[in-house]
């Protein structure tokens, strides 16, 4: 009796890890920040608040905007998105306060050179 699959299934290494993320990004998500890429533009980059990126993806998936439903967006870390449009070739910068700072974290886009 042989359970094991053809392929041996190894472990992942620390560098392959990014990429399996971006791999598991919800395209609502993707369109979620697109939307605010083309809202946001300014002819050199896009900044928005982390929180309408949040309130566009509870739009898209047509869910009420209620703390359970952004409670569960942020838990599950869907909102990594980062790495998906590094790969499509955009700098993403994330910045969120730090120790003894109060702003809204935002990410900004802008083409890379």
């Amino acid at each position: 009796m042989n359970d094991r699959p053809e392929k041996e299934i190894k472990p992942i290494k620390p560098g392959e890890v990014s990429d399996k993320k971006s791999e598991t990004v919800d395209e609502r998500l993707i369109q979620a920040a697109n939307n605010l890429i083309v809202k946001n533009w300014n002819g050199y980059s896009a900044t928005f608040r982390l929180k309408e990126l949040v309130e566009e993806f509870l739009r898209i998936c047509h869910k009420k905007s209620t703390d359970a439903n952004r409670a569960k967006v942020y838990k599950e870390h869907c909102l990594d998105i980062e790495n998906t449009f590094r790969k499509a070739g955009w700098k993403v910068d994330y910045d969120q306060p730090g120790y003894n700072e109060s702003y809204d974290a935002f990410f900004e886009f802008t083409k890379k050179k």
